[in-house]
């Protein structure tokens, strides 16, 4: 809102004198704990989460802070504070979102586990806990004592990120220009919690706060207990989380041989009480569940005459209470049946044949804009290299489908998508063989 941007800090860092003198000012806020006034000001944008559909609840709230604010939070939270999460060890292998890990490497995750699940023949649960929009309803009292473990009690820093944050003025940047009200600013102090979609504190600090989530839910001896086929060494594991979509499994396979089986209702009993236990956690926090993008696997086998299949459980239900109190019952789904999350739809009984049927579909969609675009050809190739190839090369790693499936998949899709990307070559060519002919004729 200043309209002083990110350009003038690119340029000003050019300049020794300039760069002391802003290192400086952040040295003086940091240590004070007195921001200037116009770091309270942030301007909000709404962006389409789906191209084409500008309806309010579908809409993604962006808000723009002040460079140099945003610039403090990256050093103060995203650096220093990460720094004393990684050299005392407090992040879990759990969490995916931290630096070194993709959304990739938690699918595949899930892979593997239910993959030793059904070989193993291990009976275990599968709950699919996506919170509700967890940089936006952060607590800032809990965060804050996180903050201050991690920055060694500095508390003029973890304070300036506080008064920014609970006397924010949001001003709105529609299609129509920038309002010239707002909404927030210090009457509304005890009501703004938050980290704020567009912060550089966000992303880290919910890796901070998740790590401690996880440790607790841990630490009460909760979550799944497996045995590694290869080096036998017992792992215990809270799930696979990837920012606010979080796989929770539950099974024990402890002090079984391989004649014991896992009761089926006492599985689900002790996942109910993994779900509740993790709820509290996240309520606890100022976070919820959201019901609405909740759901659950139960993997369960029983052999007839050698043959192995998926036992039903549908008799036992899981039930979840929202944000507002209400219980609600989660959604259980077949083992066979595919789910998207993650970006990559894939089902706990292997293979990812609606993944595959996916892709071919988008393919076959881009092919058609592209016709209908009549791009040139080098930026037919631009839109293939960065666009098209860039969504569909996304979770290869992750799926189990046969070789032969993926060989095939796209055999209908080449031929259009090589017509594209050399049409416009090929009609150079035509056009020179034709003005050479006529050249000949000529002569």
């Amino acid at each position: 809102m200043s309209g002083i941007h990110n350009g003038h800090y690119k340029a000003a860092v050019q300049d020794d004198f300039s760069t002391k003198l802003l290192a400086q000012q952040l040295t003086v806020i940091a240590r004070s704990g007195v921001p200037p006034e116009n770091w309270s000001v942030g301007l909000q944008v709404m962006l389409e989460k789906i191209a084409g559909i500008c309806l309010v609840d579908k809409l993604r709230y962006i808000q723009l802070y002040e460079a140099n604010f945003n610039f403090y939070n990256q050093f103060v939270f995203g650096k220093r504070a990460m720094n004393g999460m990684s050299e005392n060890g407090f992040i879990p292998e759990e969490l995916f979102s931290q630096k070194g890990s993709t959304a990739e490497d938690a699918k595949f995750d899930k892979t593997l586990t239910t993959d030793i699940s059904r070989q193993s023949r291990r009976p275990m649960t599968i709950i699919s806990a996506d919170a509700a929009n967890c940089y936006d309803r952060v607590n800032h009292v809990i965060m804050s004592l996180v903050w201050l473990t991690l920055l060694n009690g500095n508390v003029p820093a973890v304070v300036v990120a506080l008064i920014c944050l609970q006397t924010m003025k949001f001003f709105q940047r529609t299609g129509f220009g920038e309002s010239k009200t707002f909404i927030g600013g210090k009457d509304l102090i005890k009501h703004i919690m938050g980290l704020g979609q567009g912060s550089r504190a966000a992303p880290p600090s919910w890796i901070q706060l998740s790590s401690v989530l996880i440790n607790v839910y841990k630490q009460l001896g909760l979550g799944s207990y497996m045995t590694d086929p290869i080096s036998l060494e017992e792992i215990h594991s809270a799930g696979a989380l990837f920012v606010d979509d979080a796989d929770l499994y539950t099974g024990d396979d402890r002090e079984l041989d391989t004649e014991e089986r896992t009761n089926p209702s006492e599985l689900c009993l002790q996942t109910q009480r993994n779900l509740d236990q993790w709820s509290d956690l996240l309520q606890a926090t100022g976070g919820a569940l959201k019901p609405e993008k909740c759901f659950w696997y139960s993997l369960d086998y029983k052999c007839d005459d050698g043959i192995w299949s998926y036992v039903d459980t549908s008799d036992f239900e899981l039930k979840i209470t929202n944000a507002d109190g209400e219980e609600r019952i989660l959604e259980q789904k077949n083992p066979t049946m595919s789910m998207k999350t993650l970006g990559v739809n894939d089902a706990p009984a292997g293979g990812n044949v609606a993944h595959l049927d996916y892709l071919s579909n988008k393919s076959k969609v881009w092919i058609n804009r592209m016709k209908n675009g009549h791009l040139s050809n080098h930026l037919a190739w631009m839109a293939y290299k960065l666009q098209l190839w860039a969504s569909l090369r996304y979770g290869i790693g992750t799926m189990t489908n046969d070789i032969e499936e993926a060989e095939e998949l796209f055999k209908e899709q080449e031929q259009g998508v090589l017509n594209i990307l050399d049409s416009e070559e090929r009609k150079k060519r035509t056009e020179t063989i034709a003005t050479n002919v006529w050249r000949l004729r000529f002569i």
